[in-house]
């Protein structure tokens, strides 16, 4: 009888290991509001600032430094693109990304090798359309990226996403991504021949950011739980 609790005792130390690995996926993003960046996009350089962040949903406004256009995009856990405000002309465009959040959640904490895959529905809310959309993500690999003097180690993950509608299509990321700062620093996107690629030059700390922010959007609830 004495041997029981030493074997419960065991137990839970192995219930405990086992349990330990998701903690290190946080409940809510790493980064602050306030938080600026300095992109650079196929030579375009832009201001990221974060605005807001709504649970796990990261909103993010871009100025483009030269022309003032201002694009709204909305990462979950910085990650994945869910739902964007694209200027269009006078007007504007809106879509939203619904899905099972723990269908992606599986992906946490990140390892190399780890894959999920999903569907989800885009809708385009400022035309009323909807596609059925197929998502799968991997990641494949780690690296060492250098933003200013500052190392930051990243995973490589790979996105590709199918659409079906009134319109097929598809497109592909690679995203250098950094959990520490729920950030992605290097975006590599190809859709319909074309490639674009954005990079973070510098990352400032609210206390160190200056710019005002000149548009505020929140998220009508984009994420279907």
């Amino acid at each position: 009888m004495r041997m029981m609790p030493r074997v419960i005792a065991v137990f839970c130390l192995l219930l405990l290991a086992a349990c330990e690995p998701a903690s290190k996926a946080p409940l809510s993003p790493n980064i602050l509001v306030g938080t600026e960046s300095l992109h650079v996009t196929n030579k375009v350089e832009e201001i990221a600032r974060i605005t807001d962040i709504d649970g796990k949903v990261i909103i993010t406004e871009i100025e483009e430094v030269d022309s003032g256009r201002v694009t709204v995009w909305e990462d979950y856990r910085g990650l994945l693109r869910v739902a964007a405000l694209l200027p269009n002309g006078d007007t504007s465009v809106r879509y939203e990304l619904d899905f099972d959040q723990t269908e992606l959640e599986q992906l946490f904490p990140l390892k190399v090798g780890k894959k999920v895959t999903f569907r989800g529905t885009l809708r385009i809310i400022t035309q009323s359309r909807s596609f059925d959309t197929w998502i799968n993500i991997k990641v494949t690999g780690e690296k060492t990226i250098k933003v200013e003097n500052k190392k930051h180690k990243v995973f490589v993950v790979e996105v590709f996403q199918e659409f079906s509608g009134d319109v097929d299509g598809e497109f592909q990321e690679k995203l250098y991504y950094d959990p520490k700062i729920s950030m992605v620093l290097q975006r590599i996107t190809k859709q319909e021949g074309r490639e674009t690629i954005s990079e973070v030059k510098s990352i400032k700390m609210p206390s160190e950011a200056t710019t005002p922010s000149r548009l505020r959007q929140r998220r009508s609830g984009t994420v279907m739980i």
